[in-house]
């Protein structure tokens, strides 16, 4: 008799998915980090355009935060697609 092979919920890709979203953040982390290091303390003044880019990181990190550290990892979708209505 074979062994019964057990499957993850969330598999192969909510393995990805949440490793990838962490790294996402530790690449956001470095980029924003070197950015501030160059601006207080090596004195350099970012120009505008840099200012708004960095608004933009932080806007388009926000959510990615959120989804990788507050959803339960490899456990495939959220509680709220198992509602039978």
């Amino acid at each position: 008799m074979a062994a019964e092979q057990t499957a993850k919920p969330g598999g192969v890709w909510g393995f990805l998915s949440y490793w990838g979203l962490h790294g996402w953040i530790l690449a956001y982390c470095f980029v924003m980090g070197s950015a501030f290091f160059i601006q207080f303390v090596e004195g350099e003044f970012p120009c505008p355009l840099c200012m708004l880019q960095r608004y933009g990181m932080i806007l388009a990190v926000i959510p990615i935060f959120f989804i990788a550290f507050f959803e339960r990892p490899f456990s495939g979708p959220p509680i709220y697609f198992e509602r039978e209505y």
